[in-house]
């Protein structure tokens, strides 16, 4: 485990090395998540040179000390500590994934850096496992925002409610079940959550609080490879009208058969697989 601080707040990053010569490797979790997310799938990847998993702010052991760390949270806060910690972290070409809230965050990443490249390191490609692009109309961001400080409340006033009604979401209806171990270790990392940090992070980098990208997604000129499980026709969807977007010219858009909107807990042995091929891309 590593930490690196940025303007009051520390963050805990798991990165583990290898001697291979391919990218560094970033992933970047998803809401009530943390480094530990995606530990079952590091055994599996190859290629990478380094992989980089942080708690993301409001998550796992990132925490501000404010009394109301809502805007230490916000978008562009959240990129410009990530933008410092591959600074410090990586040389040469660098894959990022990121899952859900991860995703989204991966996205405002990539159009940051087609905006302000770095020296340093590049992005060779990026995955995103059920994104978004954020929500393209003021009305749109509203009503989310009030649907997230009403979640944000929940959070705060009854956690056990929250967590226990999580995995029942529409959202997460699959044909696939997780095994029975990811399962329990989902739980045991949202549940060690802490409440007032959590809601902090949904009002701060809640999908309607965060800026729209669709109009500077032709910026990215990286590979792009969209994830969605089959069963989840609502990101599904977002996928197919976010890809004519992007500007690169190696881009797709993969449906996983049986797998819902969680594809990386559902069928990791596939998304390993995915990573390990692009790591060995030159």
């Amino acid at each position: 485990m590593t930490e690196f601080t940025r303007e009051g707040l520390t963050y805990r990053v798991h990165t583990t090395e290898s001697k291979g010569a391919g990218p560094a490797l970033l992933m970047l979790h998803g809401f009530a998540g943390s480094h530990q997310s995606f530990a079952h799938l590091l055994s599996q990847l190859e290629g990478f040179s380094r992989v980089m998993c942080p708690d993301l702010t409001g998550h796992g052991g990132s925490l501000s000390r404010a009394a109301d760390p809502t805007a230490r949270y916000a978008t562009k806060k959240q990129v410009l500590d990530l933008r410092q910690l591959l600074r410090e972290q990586v040389e040469g070409p660098l894959v990022v994934y990121g899952y859900s809230m991860g995703a989204r965050l991966a996205l405002q990443l990539a159009v940051s850096l087609a905006e302000q490249p770095e020296t340093g390191f590049s992005l060779q490609h990026l995955v995103l496992e059920s994104g978004t692009a954020g929500l393209r109309s003021a009305s749109e961001r509203r009503q989310r925002r009030e649907q997230d400080r009403a979640l944000a409340q929940k959070i705060l006033t009854d956690f056990e409610g929250f967590d226990q009604n999580w995995d029942t979401l529409p959202v997460f209806e699959s044909s696939t079940e997780p095994s029975p171990e990811i399962n329990k270790k989902m739980r045991d990392i949202r549940r060690a959550q802490d409440p007032v940090q959590l809601a902090a992070s949904l009002r701060a980098f809640g999908t309607g609080s965060m800026p729209p990208l669709h109009g500077k997604l032709g910026l990215i000129s990286a590979p792009v490879t969209l994830l969605t499980g089959a069963c989840d026709s609502k990101f599904s969807e977002i996928a197919r009208e976010l890809l004519p977007l992007f500007g690169s010219s190696q881009k797709r858009h993969l449906t996983i058969p049986d797998c819902g909107h969680r594809v990386h807990l559902e069928n990791p042995t596939l998304l390993c697989r995915l990573l390990s091929e692009i790591a060995a891309q030159k």
